[in-house]
């Protein structure tokens, strides 16, 4: 409760200063950030109006980061309310957050649908994953908990990977080879899933293959989300 108080002091500042903050999401990947205008704070929850786009984010996700100069770091928020008509939000339980949301210098993308994966060890043995998004240079993939070998799955391995990105607008279905090096290991127990960081490294065939996907699957998903917040304005007016 300290930390929420402290951060709606300083957000009542920049409310009264006529001063504007930025939300920050990730939708399927694609980081979404609009400034937002802070209508109205009481002792719990601030009150905002946001950019159509955000309010799908904050629709599907139920949860916004919050940036402005005045505040130390990133700020998390839970949705409490939302208002499409109104494009009004109502925001509570502040917290600080350390990761830098937004900050990737490379465009990263999830699948539409979930895409099957294998990764070989340096003995040779194979395993099978799920790829959950990708960028030109890195990749997260997910594996059954009861798969990760600490032996061959640690920070650091270097692994050889195969997988096909599927036919995205006039991207053909294509193999994609190379390997991978482990950046993060983190595990979820109520999935029995590990999620693992990779720092990818394409052969030079499938570079521009993965280049290529990359672009037309985020101007699906830009497509996509200009679709719901039309739809959303539609069905509440």
């Amino acid at each position: 409760m300290v930390i929420q108080e402290e951060i709606l002091s300083i957000l009542r500042g920049i409310y009264q200063a006529e001063g504007s903050l930025r939300l920050i999401n990730v939708f399927k990947g694609l980081p979404i950030s609009y400034d937002a205008r802070i209508l109205k704070l009481s002792s719990k929850v601030i009150t905002l109006e946001a950019h159509p786009y955000q309010t799908v984010c904050l629709d599907r996700y139920g949860l916004t980061h919050i940036r402005a100069e005045r505040l130390p770091r990133v700020a998390r928020a839970d949705v409490i309310w939302l208002d499409h008509a109104q494009r009004q939000v109502g925001l509570s339980n502040l917290r600080y957050v350390s990761l830098q949301i937004g900050n990737r210098s490379l465009i990263r993308v999830e699948p539409e649908e979930p895409l099957e994966l294998y990764i070989w060890d340096a003995n040779g043995k194979r395993f099978r994953g799920e790829l959950i998004d990708i960028s030109q240079s890195g990749m997260a993939i997910s594996m059954i908990s009861d798969l990760i070998s600490p032996n061959a799955f640690h920070t650091g391995a270097n692994l050889k990977i195969e997988f096909s990105l599927p036919a995205t607008g006039p991207c053909q279905e294509a193999s994609i080879t190379g390997r991978c090096v482990i950046a993060y290991l983190k595990p979820d127990p109520i999935l029995h899933k590990h999620r693992m960081g990779m720092q990818l490294f394409p052969d030079e065939k499938s570079r521009p293959i993965i280049l290529r996907y990359i672009s037309a699957r985020q101007s699906e998903i830009q497509n996509e989300i200009r679709s719901l917040a039309a739809k959303s304005f539609t069905t509440h007016n």
